[in-house]
């Protein structure tokens, strides 16, 4: 028992390494599709003081890879839904060959993932009522347990509101029946600047409506859940260049139909039914961090066009903006000569 326990802890903290590299790998480097021999980021096997260069995109893909597959096979799928457990490694594995542009990878592994789970039914209204709440819910595959205030923060006061409101252009992609509308949008009443001036303003509602309205302290966050896994096939399917397209159709019928939304037509193709998704992908994870690795994967094709009815009148960052890539942070470089410093960004001296 003891062995197992180890060993289940031995793989967990390979999956969270690798989940940690995968996050900095995706902020602080280009896009794979930039160039996967430009510089990635930092590895390290040692707990101690080292002056490293930074690898590859591919290098650290590989490392990556390397440590999930290691990890997933120790079988601890019954591991709770806080814990980086065997699935947990899969769905990461999904999401690194997505991110690689192994498609054929990425579809095996999300499908290993949406059928541990049950299928598309966990994702019909019954459950996916519970997914923002503090209950266990089917959906999720791995969630981080918090015990502080989540998006607290982005609360001004009780009448003027959040600091944060949802982009108009998203909240009207929702309609009547679609049950992602009602967790994502929050109607909200709040005076104006003017006597009698009431503005109607649409904030955010995962977690922070029940953090900042109702009081409830939110103790699940969700990170991985079956709806991301399908959206990893569906795209997969789409771009893997071997007529699957039809089968990206299916899934994401599958998706939007239990979702309470209407289906794709079943002929849409190429760059049409790859916006389709991401759009629908969009909807489904607004506020929780995933739309900026979309827009860095895709600013330059498919995406290039995402603000081309103006909905953002202050869009400062375009496709060829440095600022898609964070800036080295100054502690990284300054006693380390070996580190780089992103192109378009400075270093800061002392």
């Amino acid at each position: 028992k003891e062995r197992q326990e180890l060993q289940s802890v031995i793989s967990e903290a390979k999956i969270l390494k690798a989940y940690c590299y995968f996050n900095l790998l995706r902020l602080f480097a280009p896009a794979y599709g930039d160039g996967a021999d430009k510089e990635g980021i930092v590895l390290k096997d040692k707990l101690e003081l080292e002056f490293l260069k930074r690898s590859s995109i591919s290098e650290c893909v590989t490392v990556i890879r390397n440590l999930l597959t290691d990890a997933v096979q120790f079988d601890d799928s019954s591991a709770e839904e806080y814990w980086l457990s065997q699935y947990g490694g899969y769905y990461l594995l999904a999401e690194l060959e997505l991110y690689a542009q192994n498609y054929s990878s990425a579809e095996l592994y999300a499908k290993k993932v949406i059928e541990f789970k049950g299928g598309y039914d966990v994702l019909g209204a019954d459950v996916y009522a519970g997914l923002f709440g503090n209950g266990t819910c089917a959906e999720r595959v791995f969630s981080i347990y918090t015990s502080s205030k989540y998006y607290g923060d982005i609360n001004y006061d009780a009448v003027k509101g959040d600091y944060m409101v949802v982009n108009e252009a998203l909240a009207g992609l929702y309609s009547e029946g679609d049950i992602r509308y009602g967790e994502t949008v929050y109607p909200f009443e709040m005076p104006g600047e003017t006597a009698g001036e009431i503005i109607h303003a649409k904030f955010l509602g995962k977690y922070a409506k029940r953090t900042n309205w109702t009081g409830e302290e939110v103790q699940y966050i969700n990170k991985f859940r079956v709806a991301g896994a399908c959206f990893i096939l569906a795209e997969a399917y789409c771009r893997d260049g071997n007529g699957h397209e039809p089968e990206a159709v299916e899934v994401l019928n599958d998706y939007l139909g239990r979702r309470g939304w209407e289906l794709l037509e079943e002929s849409l193709t190429g760059e049409a039914l790859l916006k389709a998704i991401l759009s629908e992908k969009w909807k489904e994870f607004a506020g929780e961090g995933e739309r900026y690795f979309d827009l860095k994967r895709f600013r330059r094709d498919v995406l290039s066009d995402w603000n081309s009815e103006g909905t953002l009148t202050d869009k400062r960052i375009k496709a060829d903006d440095y600022r898609w890539t964070f800036p080295i942070p100054s502690e990284e470089y300054l006693y380390n000569e070996n580190m780089t410093q992103n192109e378009g960004w400075e270093k800061i001296e002392g």
